[in-house]
């Protein structure tokens, strides 16, 4: 039953904020101006997928989202306003970096559909570094999210980010923990 419900939240997340929301979205021609480019299988739109999370944040490598996401892409992310190019992605994700060098993640389901490819994580790591703003805790956490993207021409156009961003911070000692 939790498996059913964890697919119909990723489903909503992917595919009624591409059908019910004013976001813009980046085209294909976009991510290749004037270029022809053949249709992406779902495996191999799964392996560029899981570089975002494998490559770039757990490899600690901001510089390979310049591979698999286009120029223009929107990166709509929980906390922040849209983003609309790789070049202020790349900040927002060596942020994580820095703030937890020993950042591991493991992707706990996959699911796709055509060019949607979606997945639900866990992560841990040690807050070494600054982290929005406030000095290093040292403080170990583990936190859990969502990622979705949308593939075209091989590369990613459009992308959503979920996590508990308020379970790390209540781990690091950054909030109260609420009383009943």
């Amino acid at each position: 039953m939790q498996r059913v419900a964890i697919f119909a939240s990723l489903l909503a997340i992917a595919f009624l904020g591409l059908t019910r929301s004013p976001w813009v979205l980046a085209g294909a021609q976009e991510a290749t101006p004037a270029a022809e480019c053949s249709v992406s299988t779902e495996e191999e739109n799964v392996a560029v997928a899981r570089r975002f999370l494998e490559d770039a944040i757990g490899g600690h490598d901001a510089s390979v989202l310049t591979e698999i996401m286009a120029p223009r892409v929107v990166y709509h992310a929980a906390t922040g306003k849209d983003i609309d190019t790789v070049e202020e992605v790349i900040p927002l994700i060596a942020g994580t970096i820095n703030s937890f060098p020993d950042v591991h993640y493991t992707i706990d389901l996959t699911i796709t559909e055509g060019d949607l490819v979606a997945f639900t994580w866990h992560a841990e790591g040690t807050n070494t570094g600054d982290f929005q703003g406030r000095p290093p805790t040292g403080k170990h956490a583990s936190w859990t999210g969502t990622n979705a993207f949308r593939l075209e021409c091989g590369r990613i156009v459009e992308a959503w980010a979920e996590i508990d961003a308020l379970g790390r911070m209540r781990q690091l000692g950054l909030l109260a923990t609420p009383t009943p």
